[in-house]
């Protein structure tokens, strides 16, 4: 049996966070039967295993209490509960890890929130499977990978009210679509719809836009995009209009 209090270090991930633990530690194992580490003003309480031989790898689950996400991003505070599992094939960066969150609840920014999901870092690609995160009017999904080369990625936002991300934004908006191919040339095929927009000095009344485009060469592309009131860095424009049809090489 093992008993031990101290902090865990993780220089890649910028944690140095104090942990108590119940165990038993073996020759190619240290088995956690009960630990607690303070963590972003919460306290994740876990259970799990960490092995070096034969090979290393790790993984964890229990819950998260008193999340504080503005611990992370100062515009997004709340306190946030989760239950979690979490593992990786290997020590340090380059480690696949593999997170599951679920029963997501509490508060984020003043409002209610909710959520579930997997999330995959296996070197610079990113995975994200039945993610789905509300807060308020909120609510944001996304399934798809993404690295810096390439994209693969479903999504959908309502929002309401845009004051939930940003105390600056205002107005609502709603979007879903597909984004796919390489980063320098994606394939975008979404609809957007946004009215009493406020955001970062941008002011809207209202735009709509339908985006079927693939910019890759002998493709063709069909993009509508109307805007109306549109304000910005004190100019005015009542409205405007973008439509493009046909491929790459005719516009």
């Amino acid at each position: 049996a093992l008993t031990a209090a101290g902090r865990f270090q993780q220089p890649d991930l910028d944690l140095d966070v104090p942990l108590n633990l119940r165990g038993a530690l073996a020759r190619d194992r240290l088995g956690i039967d009960e630990g607690a580490v303070s963590l972003y003003q919460g306290t994740a309480s876990l259970r799990g295993e960490v092995r070096w031989s034969p090979r290393e790898a790790w993984q964890f689950s229990g819950a998260m209490r008193g999340f504080d996400p503005a611990a992370i991003r100062a515009a997004l505070p709340g306190r946030l509960n989760f239950d979690f599992d979490v593992a990786g094939d290997a020590f340090g960066p380059r480690a696949t890890i593999d997170a599951r969150f679920r029963n997501l609840d509490g508060q984020l920014r003043g409002a209610a929130a909710r959520g579930r999901g997997r999330i995959v870092l296996q070197g610079e690609r990113w995975q994200f499977d039945g993610v789905s995160v509300s807060a308020g009017s909120l609510r944001v999904a996304a399934d798809g990978s993404l690295t810096p080369a390439a994209v693969n990625l479903d999504f959908r936002l309502d929002a309401d009210d845009l004051g939930v991300l940003s105390p600056r934004s205002r107005g609502a908006l709603n979007s879903r679509g597909t984004i796919s191919g390489n980063t320098r040339q994606p394939v975008i095929r979404a609809t957007a719809a946004g009215r009493g927009i406020e955001l970062e000095g941008l002011r809207l009344a209202r735009f709509d836009a339908d985006i079927d485009l693939d910019p890759r060469a002998g493709r063709n592309s069909n993009v509508r995009i109307e805007a109306r009131g549109l304000e910005y860095a004190g100019r005015t424009l009542a409205s405007a209009a973008v439509a493009l049809r046909g491929s790459a090489e005719q516009n």
